[in-house]
């Protein structure tokens, strides 16, 4: 069962590179919503303002991101290494 719907979920969980790079910025907090909403200016805005959105734009600022400075205090005790 498994082989006879992987084609079929993996056509439905495919993003498109402008999705990818969205998924990539959003986890470490750079929140651009225009990669995905295109020329929609109200959804465009309404999205912007979307509470669970901000939360984890928030959320992805404060976390370290590999190969560059910034992020929480996650692994600070190495910072001098």
């Amino acid at each position: 069962m498994t082989a006879a719907l992987a084609p079929v979920m993996t056509g439905l969980v495919t993003l498109s590179d402008r999705e990818e790079e969205y998924v990539e910025r959003m986890q470490w907090g750079e929140f651009q919503p225009e990669l995905v909403v295109g020329d929609e200016p109200e959804l465009l805005d309404r999205v912007r303002r979307h509470p669970m959105l901000l939360w984890k734009a928030e959320n992805g600022r404060k976390r370290r991101r590999p190969g560059r400075g910034g992020g929480s205090a996650v692994g600070a005790g190495r910072r001098g290494r």
